[in-house]
């Protein structure tokens, strides 16, 4: 029987620039008859779809375990222990229990053997959950070091793994710059997460955030809010926007109509002036056709709120630029 290689290792064989194959997923460990999630899909349901978890004994018991398996900087132990933890509940559900025990029993822990377990851990291993679970660890540890950040920036691309590996990245010196990076080279549940950590601090950040911040293949609703607050889109309204810009606010407008997967265009005040300044000002450019589509896809879920009243001149500005020649 073929040895199974380490996950980091497949990361890193089918990633190249910063970027991961587009073909690439992780080895799935779920029944052929069950359904296939994306890399990622199922944290991202436990992040916005899922109430907390509740912390249950034989959690305790086995991080008790895992503590004193790092301790001895017993690997396969370590990386066994975690595996069986992960099946109780997934590394994001447990994240603050897990650090708040970590903290609160580290005089317990040998340090000098656990940082090589945890480290080898997140290179060799083939658990997902214990990949994770150790790099939760890591955020607690310093790893400002070169050769850690390598490993890191690697894992980070696996939308499996992205959010877990941001954690870490957002303490570095230039941790900010390090998500930004991350940001523009995924596009699944790992960009969206990026994004959501993202901190607008440059313009060149806060122009990407309007115009491809958004854009993931889950679904633009997951990053609209964010992106629309912190691009500040509400007060470039005001003022000059190249069609560049304009196609991101109506890219924005579009995708926070879309509530279904969570609150967006609920969240703006008199969201019905903003939408209706929005499309009246495409008659400043020139649209292509799918910027037409946009401005549909706009009209076709105001239709479909139920709460149409709401949105009288965004209505009107929609049918006077569908009907326009």
């Amino acid at each position: 029987m073929t040895e199974q290689k380490a996950l980091y290792q497949l990361i890193k064989e089918n990633s190249e620039g910063g970027r991961l194959s587009n073909k690439f997923s992780l080895p799935s460990d779920e029944r052929k008859e069950e359904i296939r999630f994306a890399d990622g899909a199922m944290d991202g349901i436990c992040i916005y779809h899922m109430a907390p978890y509740k912390l249950e004994s034989s959690d305790v018991e086995l991080m008790k375990k895992s503590v004193a398996a790092m301790s001895k900087g017993d690997y396969a132990e370590t990386n066994a222990v975690l595996a069986q933890l992960g099946k109780n509940a997934r590394a994001i559900q447990l994240v603050d229990h897990f650090q708040q025990y970590i903290l609160n029993h580290e005089d317990e822990i040998d340090l000098e053997k656990a940082y090589p377990c945890i480290f080898d851990i997140v290179c060799k291993s083939t658990e997902k959950e214990s990949i994770k679970f150790a790099l939760v660890m890591m955020e607690l540890l310093d790893t400002e070091h070169d050769f850690i950040k390598k490993v890191v920036r690697t894992i980070a691309l696996s939308d499996e793994f992205t959010i877990f590996a941001l954690w870490i990245m957002r303490f570095w010196q230039n941790g900010n710059n390090e998500i930004f990076e991350i940001a523009k080279n995924m596009s699944g549940w790992g960009k969206i997460h990026a994004v959501e950590l993202l901190q607008p601090e440059t313009e060149e950040i806060r122009e990407w955030l309007l115009i491809e911040g958004t854009k993931n293949n889950v679904a633009y609703a997951y990053s609209a809010l964010t992106c629309w607050e912190k691009s500040l889109a509400e007060e470039r309204l005001k003022g000059d926007l190249t069609y560049l810009e304009y196609k991101g606010v109506l890219t924005l407008i579009d995708a926070l109509l879309d509530e279904g997967p969570i609150s967006g265009i609920s969240n703006l005040n008199d969201a019905d002036k903003i939408i209706n300044n929005v499309i009246l000002r495409s008659s400043e450019y020139e649209l292509t056709a799918e910027d037409y589509n946009t401005i549909k896809s706009i009209k076709a879920q105001i239709d479909n709120s139920g709460a149409k009243e709401q949105y009288p001149l965004s209505i009107k500005a929609c049918d006077t630029v569908i009907s326009s020649e």
